[in-house]
């Protein structure tokens, strides 16, 4: 299913975005739903603190955001987040939650962009879009 959306939009200009998430079902939801609007989806399944450095590795470097669930095995989205920032990280970084809001002055300091699952994809892909080019 997902080759043939490739297929469709093999010609479309795509923006990388990395999707840090443990569950591979929500993953590929993500890669077509985030591809038909322009956003090429890296999935990440698995990563810790330690491992982040792989970010800054082909073909992640290109990507404009990160998109990080809240909820991972092992390590949670927000320290994973806050560490990219400690690291210098600048791009976009969006945490995905199904659970409670994350501390708001946490995510103003971080520079973190907070979004409620399941995300809509359209405005998730057009602030990517938008930001990513500044």
């Amino acid at each position: 299913m997902l080759k043939e959306y490739e297929q469709s939009t093999a010609k479309m200009q795509l923006t990388d975005a990395i999707y840090i998430e443990d569950d591979d079902q929500e993953a590929l939801l993500m890669q077509i739903g985030m591809r038909r609007r322009g956003v090429n989806i890296l999935h990440v399944p698995y990563i810790t603190v330690d491992t982040l450095d792989e970010l800054s590795q082909p073909p992640y470097d290109q990507a404009v955001a990160v998109i990080f669930d809240e909820m991972l095995v092992g390590e949670s989205g927000v320290k994973l987040a806050n560490a990219l920032r400690a690291n210098g990280d600048q791009r976009l970084i969006f945490l995905l939650t199904a659970g409670d809001n994350p501390d708001p002055r946490l995510l103003t300091t971080q520079s973190i962009l907070f979004r409620r699952k399941p995300a809509n994809l359209e405005e998730l892909a057009n602030t990517i879009l938008k930001l990513g080019r500044l």
